[in-house]
């Protein structure tokens, strides 16, 4: 009994021991890292108590911010170093910078005063290429029948008005065209036993006037005056210039009043739809000039005006699409290309800074706003119109205030590396 008495002793004293290191290596690790005052801006999971390269790349130690102070911490410099002026950022994941005269200069920091310019914007979208739907023409026939000859073959031909498509052969109007054909004969006949024209005009007028009714072109009615008698095949003709578009026609096929055989496009004047979100529909009027860039032809630029403000949204992109006719003689714009669209909006009094003072993530628009004694100070904005290099300032931003313009880039790297390194150091571990 006196052996597992103490057995028992024992292994409650390694239990015991066991507890006690590991409640007491947590604390240990904790005040290592309290100790730490400096570390790798490159690589944080490089701490220290004392200065020195990093061991990883070999970049200088900077010291580590006070715990708690977050982006509100202000670091003292360290000879060429940057150090953060802490401060409420208005842009997620960028604080304030402060830069000094020489590294400002030797980073190439140039910056422009925000002033009140004329500026006269444009509105770029995208469109694309359409036929003018007041230059499309439906060919038909106004009477059933058997298509004998197609001499339009194939989707797409050229056509000319006047030439023609394809001949049908109709039992129904054979009895119009001997009625016709019987005018003219007794309207001769009349005429050579001396009877005035004018008695014998009115015997050809009504079957005529029912044979054009029926869709009978003035060239098949003179065939059938000069022949006298009723043609077997009626030809199609195209009414306009332009393009067969569309054509299911078969010889041997059999077609009905109102079937349409061709589509005619005249495509010496295209539409370009263009696209256009719901916040720039208040900026958008009929009659503003539009040019258009497609490319295909990059050299050229194809000047406009919208003509067109469609009612309604498109409901698959949730854009406003506008209407622009452009002259199109050599057809160098084709039905289904894309470009690029500006249309002007008029020039115009507004606040306005350089375009390339402007750091655009997409969801954010934000500069850097240049204060006394080098700090750099991040400020989102609001922006509207863009055009001759500039961007129109809608709030965030005063007159006369500095933004950098030149080397922002490298101050955003700046400012975005200064916050995670704060953000790091004001982790609790």
């Amino acid at each position: 009994m006196a052996i597992v008495r103490w057995s028992l002793v024992g292994l409650m004293a390694i239990a015991a021991g066991a507890a006690w290191i590991h409640v007491a290596r947590p604390t240990s690790g904790a005040a290592s890292r309290a100790d730490a005052r400096f570390h790798c801006p490159m690589h944080p999971s490089v701490l220290q108590d004392h200065g020195g390269d990093c061991p990883i790349c070999g970049m200088r130690l900077v010291p580590v911010p006070a715990q708690g102070s977050g982006s509100g911490t202000k670091l003292e410099p360290r000879g060429r170093e940057a150090s953060v002026q802490g401060g409420p950022s208005s842009v997620p994941g960028v604080v304030p910078v402060f830069l000094e005269p020489e590294r400002l200069q030797l980073i190439g920091v140039r910056t422009a005063q925000a002033a009140r310019r004329r500026l006269a914007p444009e509105l770029r979208t995208v469109g694309f290429v359409t036929a003018d739907e007041n230059r499309l023409a439906s060919v038909t026939v106004r009477f059933s029948g058997y298509v004998k000859d197609v001499r339009v073959k194939g989707a797409v031909a050229r056509v000319r008005k006047g030439q023609v498509l394809a001949s049908v052969y109709s039992p129904e109007l054979v009895t119009p065209q001997l009625a016709f054909v019987n005018s003219v004969r007794w309207s001769n006949a009349a005429g050579s036993a001396g009877t005035p024209p004018a008695a014998s005009a009115p015997l050809s007028d009504d079957p005529r006037r029912r044979l054009l009714l029926l869709g009978v072109s003035e060239q098949d009615l003179a065939e059938m005056e000069q022949k006298l008698e009723p043609l077997q095949d009626l030809k199609i003709r195209s009414p306009i210039d332009g393009w067969a578009v569309s054509s299911t026609l078969r010889e041997g096929s059999y077609v009905e009043p109102g079937a349409e055989l061709f589509q005619i496009a005249d495509l010496s004047r295209v539409w370009v739809i263009a696209d256009f979100f719901e916040r720039d529909m208040g900026r958008i009027r009929v009659g503003q000039p539009a040019k258009v860039k497609i490319a295909a032809h990059p050299d050229r630029i194809f000047s406009g005006r919208v003509e067109f403000l469609y009612p309604s949204l498109n409901p698959g992109t949730r854009t406003l699409q506008a209407r622009i006719e452009l002259a199109n003689p050599n057809l160098l714009l084709r039905p289904g290309m894309y470009g690029d669209v500006l249309v002007e909006l008029g020039p115009s009094d507004v606040l306005a800074i350089p375009a390339e003072a402007l750091v655009d993530t997409g969801e954010t628009q934000y500069v850097f706003v240049a204060a006394r004694g080098g700090q750099l100070e991040p400020r989102r904005l609001a922006v509207g119109a863009r055009g001759d290099g500039w961007v129109q300032v809608l709030s965030g931003l005063s007159e006369g205030e500095t933004v950098v313009t030149t080397g922002n880039f490298l101050v955003d790297s700046e400012s975005r590396l200064r916050a995670a390194l704060d953000g790091f150091a004001a982790k609790p571990r």
